[in-house]
């Protein structure tokens, strides 16, 4: 069970509606796990309107990718708006407790969730574009060996 879909968006939010749209006919997005369908869809909708708001006036196209083999999802997304490097540049939450999300400003609570939502997170910037990679594993409820 190994599925791709592939979608290019202009540098409007309509587009972006249009892409979810699509992602949600696809026939990989309909093996994905629910689990799996609530992060691709929080990965579409933070990083594409992110960078359709901030990516400056020489956004032009974003492409989304989904890929999934059954075991994980891999997303990518590139575009050619300007360097932004999410992982890098979006304040952190302290694990331990002690900062809270309702701490951090607006802007840095989507990537918040997307570190917490992902198995990995990877940014480049390539050829004049910026590439944001995410992974993350089918969770399956561990069996029980008395069973």
């Amino acid at each position: 069970m190994t599925g791709h879909f592939a979608y290019s968006m202009s540098g409007y939010l309509s587009s972006l509606q249009q892409c979810l749209q699509a992602m949600e006919e696809s026939d990989v997005y309909q093996d994905l796990p629910s689990s799996l369908r609530f992060v691709a869809e929080l990965i579409l909708d933070e990083l594409a309107s992110n960078t359709i708001k901030y990516g400056g006036l020489d956004c032009h196209n974003i492409d989304f990718s989904l890929d999934f083999d059954g075991d994980r999802m891999r997303v990518e997304l590139v575009d050619d708006a300007m360097p932004f490097d999410p992982w890098g540049e979006a304040p952190r939450v302290d694990d331990s407790g002690v900062m809270d999300i309702e701490d951090i400003e607006i802007g840095g609570r989507g990537i918040h969730m997307l570190r917490q939502a992902t198995d990995t997170q990877h940014y480049e910037r390539k050829d004049g574009k910026n590439i944001n990679v995410m992974t993350r594993h089918v969770r399956r409820p561990l069996q029980n060996a008395a069973a």
